[in-house]
Parts: C-alpha cells; structure tokens; sequence
C-alpha cells in the first residue's frame, strides 16, 4: 500500500472510532484515495469526471457515485503533491531529509433524511477528530519518520462539491442530500536515502 494511502487508511479507522462510531454510519462507506477519471457518454459523447478507487494496477475499480446505496460515504483525494527540504529539526544524519507534501481532500455525502445530521456538524466532528500528528509505529509500512497534518479550507456548497467532483453542474439534488469538502494537509518526513518503491 501506498504511503498516503496508508496514512488515509489511519485516518478513516481514527474517523470510525470516534464520532463517526454510531448506529447511522454502520451501514455507510469509508472509501480510501480515489482519481478522478474522464468518462465519455452517449451519442453526442459527453464528458464528465466521476471519482474512482482504482485498483492497484490502474485497470479497474469501483467508481462512487450518487445514488441511495450508502446513506453515508467519504472517500479522499489527492489533489497536488510537493517536496520541499526538511527543517533543521526534523533532519537525521546527513540532513538531506525531504518533506513530501499531499494537498488533500476528504468528499462527504449523506443523506440527511437518514442519519439526520447536517452538513456544519459533519464539519464539526472531522476539524475535531482528523488526527493532527501519526507515529509512524501506527501504521503498517510506514516509511517516514514523521506525519503531520493541517487542516485547509472546506466547502458546503454542495453544488460546487458536484460539479468539482463529477466535472458538470446539471445535477438535480434533493435538498435533503449533503456534499461536502473537507481539505487538508498531509506532511510525511522522509529521511534521505530510506526509501524504498514496492
């Protein structure tokens, strides 16, 4: 597994065992890293995106979309990554440590009629329960010596959500369903020279 994929791992089972413990999100889903993938329909072949969990050799998955299956989902996303030096600080031997940064989001759908929760309380329990360091001891595989993560800026238009996600606005939403973005941060420290590709 993939060292952010790992680390969303961590955070979901964080999520599963704290505020998201309850009977109303037993039957929901917590999905890992989707992609965002081009889909072309019909005859005049129409594009749109739509989230997928890709399966490790990038040929198949299990794409998310809308529908009354889950009454609750999350599933996360990479949006950029970035390398930057190491503080002083976080250096071990040669001080050529690296910082690998994730920019994150965290997709949440719902629907209110069922778990009846709202959107600013979902919001609420991930600024709360989203884990702001991880001891790589906690997390099979690890390979950085150090996690840290900050909490960016949300999204409640749920309009806005959907159209990002599935690349089109023409979604007919039923006031009682909730998309939400949840951003954040991932910092992994890597100490130069253990790392290794599997």
């Amino acid at each position: 597994m993939s060292q952010i994929k790992s680390v969303v791992s961590y955070i979901n089972t964080t999520l599963q065992a704290n505020s998201f413990a309850g009977k109303p999100f037993q039957k929901g889903r917590f999905s890992g890293v989707a992609e965002l993938v081009k889909k072309v329909t019909g005859d005049d072949e129409t594009s749109f995106t739509i989230p997928v969990l890709l399966d490790d050799d990038g040929d198949s998955g299990t794409e998310i979309s809308i529908n009354d299956k889950y009454p609750f989902e999350i599933y996360h996303r990479i949006k950029n990554q970035t390398t930057g030096e190491a503080e002083n600080e976080d250096t071990f031997g040669d001080g050529d440590n690296k910082i690998i940064t994730f920019d994150m989001v965290l997709i949440l759908f719902s629907d209110r009629f069922i778990n009846e929760i709202e959107a600013s309380e979902y919001l609420t329990a991930l600024m709360l329960d989203i884990p702001r360091t991880i001891n790589a001891t906690n997390v099979t595989g690890s390979q950085w010596s150090k996690c840290e993560i900050n909490l960016t800026d949300n999204n409640l238009d749920k309009s806005d959500v959907l159209a990002q996600e599935y690349g089109r606005d023409d979604f007919n939403i039923p006031q009682n369903y909730i998309a939400l973005q949840f951003g954040y941060e991932v910092q992994l420290t890597f100490e130069a020279g253990c790392f290794t590709l599997c």
